[in-house]
């Protein structure tokens, strides 16, 4: 939508519950929890294409996804941090 609230755009649509979205660093995509498949697993979807992407795939108790930038996900530091 646009900052003053006009021109929504539903994402998802269905009868699954959506919680917790959070946007990647570079705005491609969303990663939320959703139940669309039976039990709460982690979803990302591509925000040009509109696909969805199961993450996780066993009942389990995953929540509040979280996209971290690349440089973050990874350390170049030795273990130690030396």
């Amino acid at each position: 939508m646009d900052a003053d609230g006009k021109n929504r755009n539903a994402l998802i649509s269905g009868q699954a519950i959506n919680l917790a979205p959070d946007w990647s660093p570079d705005g491609k995509f969303i990663v939320f929890q959703s139940n669309r498949s039976g039990n709460f697993d982690i979803w990302i979807m591509d925000i040009a294409t509109k696909k969805l992407t199961q993450l996780t795939k066993e009942l389990s108790e995953e929540a509040m996804p979280k996209c971290l930038p690349m440089e973050k996900r990874w350390s170049s530091s030795p273990i130690g941090g030396k």
